[in-house]
């Protein structure tokens, strides 16, 4: 039990860094950004997913929508 929370606490914290470099290169406002990191935390707690394709399908798609 306790490797799959060490699991869980390092994929939270590689997701966080990823989510750092992505905000560093927008431009998008913070309560989106803020947003986009909540939707991806809930997504890796639910499934436990590859946290650098689920950051940047969601990412990738609330530019488009603020983009458009």
């Amino acid at each position: 039990m306790k490797n799959e929370e060490s699991k869980f606490n390092l994929l939270k914290r590689n997701l966080y860094q990823q989510y750092l470099k992505l905000r560093n290169k927008s431009r998008l406002p913070l309560d989106t950004l803020n947003n986009i990191l909540n939707e991806c935390n809930m997504v890796v707690k639910k499934y436990n997913n590859n946290y650098d394709k689920t950051l940047n399908e969601i990412f990738s798609g609330m530019v488009n929508c603020y983009s458009s």
